[in-house]
């Protein structure tokens, strides 16, 4: 029977079709948050070069120095802790879901790591503690040259900075994690591998290797893996609905590619 037209196995694609729908939802309303998060970002950097023009206009270039090397720090230091605390849920969490089959070499392994990401997680809160006294050091001098206007968007300038890199994170590893469960679900969907056509109810699906997929007005395509989408780089992305012709290509890497009419 050709798994078009097995009525059993649409039924078992149909519970996972629905998550495929829900965390592509999730996905598409997590990305169009980040693009409305990049332009607070985009927003908050003007207003820091607005600042720091009036800053080196009034102040003597050791005081500016100073309020360059926080700025400049300021991403690094937060960056770094954010990286961190993450790797280091990540490998405690394994710790806390081990199972008998793991074998104590492996074991021994994640509790190295964790050693190693408690050590540098510690010298990263001290780094922070460090940045937090320079940040009280700049501010006392900026507030001897700036009007309180130009104080008040200093403090939020900075203040913004840290929030925004926080929140660009979460997206990020929350689209991520989506992406990735995406890709699991597929996988789990395909009942075979190969590098032929794989035909799934209302779809054509196509593997390809150096070469170009044109899509045509009103026609939908899921695409897996690092790829190329109209010149600009992209990878495990969801793609769901054209108004015009657009290209896809795979960059010599592996690539699936579903393309289905949308109604």
């Amino acid at each position: 029977m050709d798994i078009n037209t097995d009525p059993s196995y649409n039924r078992a694609m149909k519970p996972d079709q629905e998550l495929i729908d829900s965390i592509s939802h999730k996905l598409q309303v997590l990305r169009e948050a980040r693009e409305s998060l990049l332009e607070d970002i985009q927003a908050n950097n003007a207003l820091g070069d607005e600042v720091e023009a009036i800053v080196k206009d009034v102040c003597k270039p050791n005081e500016f120095d100073k309020f360059r090397m926080f700025i400049g720090d300021l991403d690094k230091v937060v960056n770094l802790l954010l990286s961190l605390s993450g790797r280091l849920a990540r490998v405690e969490n394994a710790l806390n879901n081990l199972d008998d089959s793991l074998s104590p070499g492996d074991r021994q392994s994640l509790l190295e790591k964790q050693r190693i990401l408690t050590q540098q997680h510690e010298d990263a809160k001290e780094l922070k503690e460090n940045l937090d006294r320079r940040e009280r050091i700049v501010f006392d001098i900026l507030a001897t040259y700036l009007s309180e206007e130009n104080l008040a968007d200093y403090e939020h300038f900075v203040k913004m900075k840290s929030a925004l890199i926080i929140v660009q994170r979460e997206l990020e590893d929350k689209i991520h994690l989506g992406e990735e469960q995406l890709k699991c679900l597929f996988d789990s969907l395909q009942p075979e591998r190969s590098n032929n056509a794989l035909l799934m109810p209302n779809t054509s699906l196509w593997c390809m290797r150096g070469k170009t997929l044109v899509i045509e007005p009103g026609m939908g395509c899921c695409v897996f893996g690092p790829c190329s989408f109209n010149n600009a780089s992209i990878h495990w992305a969801i793609i769901m609905m054209f108004s015009d012709p657009v290209k896809i290509s795979d960059d010599d890497n592996l690539l699936m590619c579903e393309k289905h009419e949308v109604s």
